[in-house]
Order: structure tokens, then sequence, then C-alpha cells
């Protein structure tokens, strides 16, 4: 959508924007409308009982710029006549495309004793002048001029539309050009068309009925090419949402005059809206894809009532529809439903994630689908894995509400991403500087700690005593023989605090590698949830720096050892467990006293 405005500009300023017409017309073009546009040329008239006259803009309106959009503020005065009102037209200065959607925003206000309305104008290249405008009574229009003459045959009056949201609401009004056809969409929805030759030029007509004040809004117009959205795309994959061309969709649906879904785009995000027992789902736009491929999004921000559900959303070739679900209060649950059998099935009853209950942090939702499984993982904690054999063809967000009709929820998300695991498998050089945290480790605040980016590093805390947290790469797979190696050190707190690396069989098996701020390093195990017996105990070494300063841990892995660094110096080889490791991370340990705070930077792992 594409905001428009209104300026007389100078005759040579004018022929400039002509010039570049053809250009213009080439790209996707968008305009807010949160200021006045230079280049949009004005037409401005009054009816009355002396027939059309053309008038100065600013005799029958004050155009003012908003955060939603343009306001054109209408003051019209009485006039004479048997239907007496005025007019307002921004003609667009590019040239149109043989083939184009366009779509703006508008509210028209609340119904009044005179009418107003608000939609498009064309003329064509057989000198028709074609308008659609909807007005605030839930009705459209199609009005077809030739010679500036209404030609009834060919116009459609006060057509009645469960298409068109009531006011207040804002409708997105849209046309599309294919071939010889302009259809006309309400709310995404086509209710009208006609055949046409080419389209010489496009503008956004306003009226209203004389006298009479009214504010009629105007926002987000865009015009494209739809064959030049992305689509069909091929892995790596990312969007933060900043183009509203994203390929993402712009959509609504409308129910008894109310908006009770939508997707958009806004200020570099993607929001999805439901309002009462609705939902509204969006799917990546993503062409044929691997075997083994992960997906994952940020929700930056929600605004809840009643129930609320969103998250993820993949689809397979059985016909299958997955949803992965998280609520605010920090619990999720995953379902399916089949379209073509009609089958459905919970598998994941509602469940709590650790570490979200209550926490203001914002969830990383991530999707692995390997053949025949699909993990579940929120913040890079994994929560369920998924059997099914079928095929995965598509992966996508969504919202649900709930609540009462009066009730809706609106989340926001960034940063979705998709990369093949078998690419990343062949590169197997993974190396994170924690300079975003679109890295994709783990973002949480609890009771008792956190873990976050700051300034370039990876920071975990810990209050008691006695205590201990790690967290997991964003690594799906491993290698059967890999280095791996990270910097730490005390960022504040005890220096009896140790930091470090641990290894993960699966969640009750782990190994812990660990160094001090006073000097010591130390190999630790953990079977069936239990800690054993130290590996290699407490030993005080003088390759350990201590204080605040910083510690290289380094970890070689082969199929039959476990060989342990410290500053590039080996402190211990071990057996390797004879198995495959799951998981790779980083941990914080409390020893006597509480509250410490360590900082992580330049983790890698390679391949040997």
């Amino acid at each position: 959508m594409m905001r428009a405005r209104l300026m007389p500009g100078a005759a040579l300023a004018l022929l400039a924007v002509l010039a570049l017409a053809s250009q213009l017309a080439a790209a996707p073009i968008f305009e807010p409308f949160d200021s006045l546009p230079p280049g949009w040329e004005t037409e401005s008239t009054i009816l009355s009982a002396n027939g059309e006259t053309s008038v100065d803009a600013s005799s029958i309106l004050d155009a003012k710029a908003s955060d939603q959009g343009l306001v054109l503020a209408f003051d019209v005065p009485e006039q004479t006549g048997d239907f007496p009102s005025a007019s307002h037209v921004l003609w667009a200065p590019f040239a149109l495309p043989a083939t184009f959607i366009v779509e703006f925003d508008t509210a028209v206000g609340p119904q009044a004793a005179a009418f107003a309305q608000a939609g498009y104008v064309l003329e064509t290249s057989d000198g028709r002048t074609i308008r659609w405008s909807i007005d605030a009574d839930g009705k459209w229009v199609r009005e077809v001029l030739r010679s500036g003459i209404i030609d009834f045959s060919e116009s459609l009056l006060g057509i009645e539309s469960s298409n068109i949201a009531a006011d207040p609401a804002t409708n997105c009004l849209g046309l599309e050009r294919t071939g010889r056809t302009l259809r006309f969409f309400l709310n995404g929805v086509a209710v009208d068309e006609v055949d046409a030759t080419s389209t010489e030029r496009l503008g956004l007509f306003f009226a209203v009925g004389a006298p009479q004040k009214r504010d009629i809004r105007v926002a987000d117009f865009r015009l494209f090419d739809p064959t030049d959205l992305p689509h069909d795309l091929a892995l790596p994959y990312s969007e933060g949402f900043d183009s509203v061309f994203s390929g993402w969709g712009d959509n609504r649906r409308i129910h008894d005059g109310k908006i009770v879904s939508y997707a958009s785009h806004s200020d570099g995000a993607y929001v999805l809206f439901a309002r009462g027992e609705w939902s509204t789902k969006e799917m990546a736009p993503l062409g044929p894809l691997p075997d083994a491929w992960t997906a994952q999004v940020d929700v930056v921000a929600h605004t809840v009532g009643g129930g609320t559900v969103y998250g993820m959303v993949w689809m397979t070739d059985s016909g299958r529809e997955y949803k992965f679900y998280v609520d605010p209060q920090g619990y999720y649950s995953l379902d399916w439903t089949n379209s073509q059998s009609g089958e459905s099935d919970v598998v994941v009853p509602w469940a709590p994630v650790g570490g979200l209950q209550n926490s203001t942090t914002a969830p990383r939702l991530r999707i692995d689908i390997l053949p025949g499984l699909t993990l579940l993982s929120v913040n890079g904690a994994q929560l369920y894995t998924l059997t099914d054999e079928a095929n995965v063809e598509g992966a996508g967000i969504f919202v649900r509400s709930f609540g009462e009709d009066n009730e809706f929820a609106s989340v926001s998300f960034d940063n979705f991403a998709a990369y093949s695991l078998e690419e990343v498998g062949a590169q197997l050089d993974f190396r994170d500087a924690f300079d975003s945290p679109a890295s994709g480790w783990m973002i949480e605040s609890w009771s008792d700690g956190s873990a976050q980016y700051d300034a370039g590093r990876y920071v975990l805390k810990h209050k008691p005593a006695h205590g201990v947290r790690w967290v997991t790469a964003p690594i799906a797979t491993l290698p059967s023989a890999f280095d791996i190696a990270v910097t730490g050190g005390i960022e504040s707190g005890p220096l009896d605090a140790y930091y470090g690396l641990i290894l993960q069989i699966d969640e009750d098996d782990i190994f812990f590698f660990e160094v001090s701020g006073d000097g010591w390093y130390i190999v630790e195990w953990m079977a069936d949830g239990k800690w054993q017996t130290a590996l290699v105990d407490w030993t005080e070494s003088s390759f350990v720096r201590t204080g605040n300063a910083g510690n290289e841990l380094k970890l070689t892995i082969t199929e039959s050892s476990i060989e342990f660094f410290v500053n590039s110096q080996s402190v211990a080889v071990l057996p390797s467990p004879g198995i495959g490791f799951a998981a790779v991370g980083l941990v914080i340990t409390t020893y006597e006293h509480p509250d410490a705070e360590v900082w992580f930077d330049d983790f890698c792992l390679k391949e040997q």
C-alpha cells in the first residue's frame, strides 16, 4: 500500500516527474503518506446548480500529515443544486505497467447526513473514466464516465458488501490489472471487474456531499507487478520485514462489518491480528525444500486479550497442517489437522516452557526438519521431537484468539529465517562473535539469572550459590569429529565462580569442562540426570588466567577421545563415550558465593 498526496508542482518539476515515470513504474512503489510527498498532482471540483467547477484544493480541504497517514480534512460550504458535492483527486506521478496491483488504506469516517466516498479513478485509452469507491455505509460504487457524463448502463451504484469494515475501521482498496481485465478488491476480496484497454492514468478519488465537514484518511499506497514479488525462494532465506514487498501477504478478513483478522507489515516487523475466535496465518514465500532444514522466528511483541496463542505452522504432503503453539503465560502445545480427511489430533497437550513463565523476554521459536523427525525449540531449548515420515512442504507463522468478540490478539514477528541443515552439515564451520541476537542463542530472564546478548558478547548470570545453568548452541546436528572453542571470563561477582563448555549426549547425560576465576579447572560428568564423580577433579593450573581475564577453552572430539585445552595448552585426554553428541553449549556454575556473571565471545565449532 502506498500513500498519496496532492501538491500542485511547478511546471518544470512536473515535467521532470513525468519524464521519470517509466523508470518509477519499473520497480515497486510504496508511499506511506506520513508526510506530504511531492509530485502528486491535485484536482478539486465543486458540483452545484452551476455545474462542475474547478476550485483550489485549499477552498474545500486541509491536507494534514499524521502518524496514521494523510488526513484530508474536508470543509465544504453549502451549495445549491440537486446533488451538491465536492471531489478531490490525487493523480499519481508515474506510468502504470501492463500488469499491476495497487492498494491503499482509507478510513472514510462515520456516515452522516451527507455522503462521503473514497476510492480510485482511472483514465483508459478508450476514453472512459472509471471510478471505484466505498462509502461509510458499507456500500461500493462503480461509475463509468464518458466525456464527463456518467454512463448508467456501465455503472453500478450503492452495492452493499459484507467485505467493507464499518466505521471506524480502515479498509484496504485494491485494483489489479491482468491482460484487458481490471478488478476491484475490498479488503483482499475481488468484488467487480471490467474489460478495459490500457490504463493511461491512476488517481485516488474522494468525494463528500455539501455542506459537510469530514476527515478522510489515506495511508500505505503501494503499486507493484505481482510477478516481481519474492516467491518460491531458495534457502538460505532470511526476512526482517523492513519492506512491504517481502512476499508475505498484507490482507484482512471482514465479518459482520468488523475486521476479525489481518496480516500487515509495520515498523520493521510483521503483525498478525485476530479477534474473538478467529485466527490468521501466513506462509513464508519459499520454494522446494530439502530433506533437512530449519526455520525460526522471533516474537518481538504481543498485545493480548482473552485467550491468545501464536506460533509456527508447517504443511506436509500428506495433507496435515501442524501448529506449534506458545501462549503468553509460557506454555506450549502441538496439534495437527487434515483438511483432506477432516481428521485432527493433539500431539502435545499444554506443557510449560522452562524459564518462559511470567517472563518479559520475547521468545524465539524454531523447528528443525529432519527425515521423519521435527524438533521443536523455544529460545534454543528443545521441547519435543515429532515423528512423521511425510515431507514438509512449507512453513509460516500464525496467531489465534479465543476471546470474546471485543477481545483480540496482536503479535509482532521479526527475523524469520530458514536454511538447509544439509548445507550447514557440509560446511561444518559454525562461528559466532555474538554481535547479533539473530545468531540464535537463548535469550531469557528467569528468577535466578539470565542469558543475554550484551555489546558483542554472550552473558550468563546466576544468583544462587552452588548452582548451575547451561544453554545449548543453535546447531541442529553435529559431526562425529569436531573442534569446539570459546573465550570466556568473569564479568562480575565472585572469582570462585566457574564457566565453560558442555558436550551433551541427551538432556540427562552431559560433560562439563570449566575454569574458575581463581585459577582452577575441572571436568565433570552428569549421567541420568545425576552428578557423578568428577572425571578430572579440581586442578589448579598456571594455564588458567585469573581474575577478570579471559580464557580460551577448547575441546577436540574424535570417535575415540576427547582432549581438553586451556589457552592452547592440553590439560586432559579422556576416552569418548562411543556415541555421537546431540548438542554443545555454554555453562555457568556458582560455588560458595552467589551472584556470578560470566561472558563469552568468539564461539566456533569446526569439523576436523
